[in-house]
Parts: C-alpha cells; structure tokens; sequence
C-alpha cells in the first residue's frame, strides 16, 4: 500500500499534465487561427494594392526591357516596339502581371519574322529576355504588281525593307496561280511555292556567284523525256541570266547531290552561261 503523501503527489501530476496538453492544443489552435488569420489579410491587402503596384513605374516595362536576340540585317521592323505596342492595349505591362510570360511568349510568336519563340524570362535587372528563332527569306514569288517573300517553309514574311535592288538578289518564282495568305505570316499552301522555297533555300549560298536568275514549275510535257516526278510533285527548271535551263526535278529530291553537281559543272565551264557551254543542264542524274 503506497504511502498517501506519494498517491496524491502521483494525482497532481497527472492533474498538471492534462492542464499542460489542453493548454498545448489551445497554443497550437491559437496558432493555426491566428497564421490562418494572417495570410487571408495579407490577400485581401494584396487584391487591394496589387493594382497600384502593377502600374508603379519601377516595375512596368518599356520597348527597350524585351531582351532579344539580335535581328539580322533583313528585319527592319522594330519587334520590341510591335509587341510592346500589342501587349499595352489593355495596359502597360508589369514585371507583376501574373501571366506576364505567357503574354508576351504569345505576342511574338505572331510576329511575322519569329519562327519560334523559345523561351521568356523575368531577370533580376528588370528586364525581360525572349529567346527566339527568326524567319529567313530564301525567295520571291512573282504576283500581280511586284513580289512577295516567304521563307523555307513557305511562310509570307513582310515586305517592308526589300527594295527591288534587295528583292533582285533572292532567287525569285514565277508560275504561282494560286493566291497568297491574306497577311504576312501565313503559310502559302501552294506546292509549288514550298517547292520553289526549299531549292532556293539550296541554291541561295550560290544564287548570285553562279548568275542564276529564276525558277518556274516545269510542265510535264516540258521536261527532256516526260520526266516527271513518280510521286507527284511539281518538276521545277533553274534559268540563268544567259537563258540557259537547269533541270532540277522534284524540289526535294537529293538538293545537296545536285548543288554540288551544278558547282562541277560551273568549274568545269568556267560558267555556265559561257558560249562553249551547254544550252540545257540536268542535275535529276547522278
């Protein structure tokens, strides 16, 4: 039988540890009240001052905090000042917007000139660098009053900043019927212009050295042997400026073998325009 002075020291510790965990969970209650508290005012102050920071100077953007790439010499638009211009409709925007990536990702992906867009990132200066990609034109499609550039993929790209000296040194196209896209940086989905686009892309590093002048569909019944393609696609013949005719075939059959059989051909003729050389030239052979 223990003691009674122990018995009733044993119940007060029982007493004080009971007092002590109900003390805890209200601690721990308190705790969880009071941070939950905390963060629905710290929202409800942030709706409320969200607005007026978004629009404080130091955080809105200008033209000149989209970190680009540097455009080369055929883009004379200014990029910056286009999306800028596009993204400020609603309002300047703020290195606070929320969506501030996705919008301007989406706003220079519509560029005509941008092929792709690869990334978009807030940096700790404040300014924003956009990695992308840009269109390159690789020919000229002869239309109704002049002519129109497009890219490897047949993309229209702008025409501002060709004059015709600068339009005159691209491979140019003819025998296109089918209309162009309404606006620039739409895809031509014509055959032969994704055809005529993806020889010119071949021939552009030689174009001008080799005195090429034009490319034009070729009829079937135009080509040495009805030598038409077995898969369909448009046939296509090369003209130099002295009028001679190369043959090329179908626009993506073996382009390197052929660029490089025409260059044996230029070195063995000194140029093919030359008196001693052929009137007609064929690349589709090995």
């Amino acid at each position: 039988m223990s003691p009674p002075g122990k018995k009733k020291s044993s119940t007060s510790d029982r007493q004080r540890l009971r007092t002590w965990e109900a003390l805890s969970r209200g601690g721990t209650l308190f705790r969880i009240l009071f941070l939950g508290a905390f963060f629905i005012a710290l929202y409800a102050g942030w709706k409320i001052l969200a607005p007026q920071l978004i629009r404080e100077e130091r955080y809105v953007l200008s033209p000149e905090d989209f970190q680009l790439p540097s455009p080369p010499p055929w883009i004379q638009t200014n990029l910056r000042e286009e999306v800028f211009r596009e993204l400020s409709r609603d309002h300047r925007p703020s290195l606070l917007d929320r969506d501030l990536a996705d919008r301007v990702a989406a706003a220079f992906q519509r560029q005509p000139w941008i092929a792709e867009v690869h990334k978009v990132r807030p940096l700790p200066s404040g300014r924003v660098e956009v990695a992308v990609t840009y269109r390159r034109p690789v020919l000229m499609v002869e239309v109704a009053g002049g002519v129109l550039p497009v890219d490897v993929q047949g993309v229209r790209l702008p025409t501002g900043g060709f004059t015709p000296l600068e339009a005159a040194k691209y491979p140019h196209l003819s025998g296109v019927d089918r209309p162009p896209p309404s606006v620039a940086g739409g895809r031509w989905m014509d055959g032969r212009v994704l055809g005529g686009a993806g020889i010119a892309a071949a021939l552009l590093p030689v174009w001008e050295k080799y005195q090429l002048q034009r490319i034009v569909p070729l009829p079937e019944q135009s080509s040495p042997g009805g030598n038409a393609p077995a898969n369909g696609e448009d046939s296509f013949v090369i003209l130099t400026r002295g009028g001679k005719r190369i043959f090329w075939g179908a626009a993506g059959l073996e382009p390197d073998r052929k660029v490089e059989k025409l260059r044996a051909l230029t070195d063995e003729y000194g140029s093919l325009d030359l008196p001693n050389a052929p009137k007609e030239f064929d690349l589709r052979q090995p």
